[in-house]
């Protein structure tokens, strides 16, 4: 999963990786709790932008 945000000509982001190396069959058990896990994750990440890490400047469009 991953957050971006954009401040002026920067771009700020946090990402995490929950399923790694894992077959469909290891974790389709749990993917609704994974997913609702992840979704109140990201809104936590979004109400605490001081979390998120310097990515790129972003050039002119």
């Amino acid at each position: 999963m991953c957050a971006s945000e954009d401040k002026g000509n920067e771009r700020f982001w946090k990402h995490e990786t929950p399923i790694k190396a894992l077959k469909i069959d290891d974790f389709k058990a749990e993917l609704y709790e994974l997913l609702e896990e992840s979704f109140i994750k990201l809104n936590m990440w979004a109400n605490d932008r001081g979390t998120l890490e310097f990515a790129t400047k972003l050039g002119m469009v």
